[in-house]
């Protein structure tokens, strides 16, 4: 059956909004709003976060750049303690090089076909309860003649070199303990080419010394120093 409102439209009663629709409509609003108010409070946060953000960053950097100062100051004070332990080495070893160098090289001593291809100093350390450290100079070096195929000449220059290591000498032998110790002597082939000087011999007697050093006295104690001076 149809219904038909027979009513004038000024005396129908008005049609309400349904409570589901009304309820979704007013939450809508509301969330709305929130969202509002949240964006404004963003808005009005964000300037000083960043402000925040900015002071944080700069704050980074300087540590940063103090931390690098650091490592160099360290690093700088590990290169000064290697140089005073070197400098404290250098202090306590009271050898005096200059007349064992000047000496070698002196002609009375080196005979004019030998010259040195190396001298090294090698250190070794003894076993025991004192590990006491001696002191070895290693000589390397070449003897030659004027004919290459003359071994006899170039040996005999080398033993003559040899005999006078043994010969006393102030300020030189007195370094020594002992005689030399004859190492490896065998004929070698040099090489040539552009480098080498004029007249330059392509082969020779190849050869090591080793020349034990004596031991060192221990260094005096400052105090045992300050005694003597007085």
């Amino acid at each position: 059956m149809i219904e038909v409102n027979l009513l004038p439209e000024d005396r129908r009663p008005v049609e309400r909004t349904p409570v589901p629709r009304f309820l979704t409509i007013l939450g809508g609003v509301a969330l709305f709003c929130i969202e509002g108010v949240f964006l404004l409070l963003l808005i009005s946060v964000y300037p000083g976060k960043r402000d925040m953000l900015r002071d944080l960053n700069l704050r980074l950097q300087q540590a940063e750049d103090r931390a690098n100062q650091v490592r160099q100051i360290e690093s700088r004070i590990e290169e000064i303690k290697k140089r005073k332990a070197s400098i404290d080495k250098l202090c306590n070893d009271r050898r005096l090089w200059a007349p064992i160098l000047y000496r070698l090289c002196d002609p009375e001593l080196l005979p004019p076909r030998v010259w040195f291809r190396k001298l090294e100093l090698v250190k070794t350390k003894a076993s025991g309860p004192r590990g006491e450290e001696t002191q070895t100079l290693v000589v390397d070096g070449y003897a030659w003649a004027a004919d290459e195929s003359d071994e006899a000449a170039m040996l005999q220059a080398y033993l003559t070199f040899v005999g006078r290591l043994q010969e006393p000498y102030p300020q030189f032998s007195e370094h020594f303990a002992g005689t030399p110790e004859l190492g490896k002597a065998e004929m070698v082939k040099l090489g040539g080419g552009r480098e080498a000087a004029p007249g330059a011999p392509k082969q020779a007697l190849a050869f090591t010394l080793k020349l034990p050093l004596k031991s060192l006295a221990p260094a005096p104690k400052p105090a045992a120093a300050k005694a003597a001076a007085r």
